[in-house]
């Protein structure tokens, strides 16, 4: 079957916007004037019955129903789409610039925009959303898009780098479950309208391929591109020393119960020898159980670093939490463990900010401190995309 370009069913010499009076335009847009003060459009050779076929809405007319002509559509459009916009961001004569370039096809909308925008009734079904606790990967880590609603933040596009979007809130609409799976264990549902696209990918001759498709398109087994930050550790990334030291008394410090007092570390088994060499400055001391410990930390260092730090310090602080509560298993799978899920959700959307892959925390069950049994976390991260650097403890860099 020939498949002829879009270019061509309308017409390739578009001509300059500008071909078309301004105050012509500003007098139809505000119902002033009829659709015949314009001029017709140089439709191509099927442009005008494609129009009229799939795009034309059907409004009142003296005679009864009849349909919209190319002027009444692109006077819908514009004024669709500018409604969109935040109060005080539109410019001055943007609908007259936007009408003239679409009407004289020099720039045309997707066709469903020709379809739906601007019509009261079904015009938000041309916006396609996500629900809003969906999670997105920001510069300031995973956040639920709802959450961000009405803000510029920083997200990764499709090649992995930091771009600025807005997101927006589009009222109720009616919404598809997607359900995600990631080997045999993990399991995630999201929520979409039927248009939202998506990329999905398939293995070819020449290497993977990836194709856009609707949400109400997606079958089962379909395989969803993913997307990882640009600035991974292999390429970018250096271990901060008090980002290490920091990591570590998270992971294996406490607090003296004095408010005004420090932080202390505890070195026992194989953390003395690897990881008491982090800490050049402390005076180490043995207790009585011959545990080894440091004292005069931060207080501050049994929490998070903020995600604004900077990056070589941010690895630098996972790679010493990670000599403290890592694990790397016979099969070479990098885990991070802790009692606490809001610690391994906050590791989350460290190793976002990092562009390193992790997976969704997942619990088991464990008799800890005292006779009930408690959950153990755990997240798995992506050794493909650490550096041998970031293994601190020697038995965690052989396997």
């Amino acid at each position: 079957m020939a498949v002829t370009p879009f270019d061509r069913i309308f017409s390739s010499d578009f001509g300059a916007a500008g071909d078309i009076d301004a105050g012509t335009v500003r007098s139809f847009l505000a119902g002033e004037a009829g659709p015949g003060a314009l001029p017709e459009p140089e439709w191509g050779p099927l442009g005008k019955e494609v129009f009229e076929r799939t795009y034309a809405r059907e409004v009142p007319g003296p005679d009864g129903p009849r349909k919209e002509t190319w002027a009444e559509t692109v006077r819908r459009v514009v004024l669709g789409n500018l409604s969109y916009a935040p109060e005080g961001a539109r410019r001055p004569d943007e609908d007259v610039r936007l009408f003239q370039l679409i009407y004289s096809l020099k720039a045309v909308p997707a066709g469903r925009h020709l379809w739906v925008t601007g019509v009261p009734s079904v015009s938000a079904y041309s916006r396609n959303c996500l629900a809003r606790e969906t999670e997105v990967i920001t510069r300031q880590g995973v956040k639920k898009i709802g959450e961000i609603a009405g803000q510029s933040v920083e997200v990764l596009d499709g090649h992995g780098h930091w771009t600025t979007a807005t997101a927006r809130s589009f009222g109720v609409q009616a919404l598809m479950k997607i359900t995600l799976t990631r080997g045999k264990s993990e399991r995630k549902e999201i929520f979409a309208t039927a248009d939202h696209g998506w990329f999905t990918t398939y293995k070819g001759v020449t290497g993977r391929h990836s194709v856009r498709c609707q949400t109400k398109d997606l079958k089962p087994r379909h395989r969803l591109a993913s997307v990882r930050g640009f600035q991974t550790p292999r390429r970018r990334l250096s271990v901060s020393p008090v980002g290490v030291q920091h990591g570590f008394v998270f992971g294996d410090g406490t607090c003296s119960k004095d408010p005004s007092g420090s932080a202390a570390v505890y070195f026992c088994g194989h953390k003395v020898r690897d990881m008491v060499k982090w800490f050049p400055a402390h005076e180490i001391h043995t207790k009585q159980t011959r545990v080894l410990w440091a004292g005069g930390n931060p207080r501050s260092w049994k929490e998070v670093p903020p995600l604004t730090e900077a990056v070589s310090y941010l690895y630098g602080f996972l790679a010493g939490y990670f000599a403290a509560d890592g694990s790397i298993d016979d099969k070479g799978c990098a885990q991070l463990h802790s009692a606490s899920y809001n610690n391994l959700m906050a590791v989350r959307s460290i190793c976002a900010r990092l562009g390193i892959p992790v997976r969704l925390p997942h619990s088991q069950s464990r008799i800890g401190y005292g006779e009930e049994p408690s959950d153990m976390w755990s997240i798995t991260i992506d050794g493909s995309a650490l550096t041998e650097e970031f293994f601190l403890i020697s038995e965690h860099r052989e396997r």
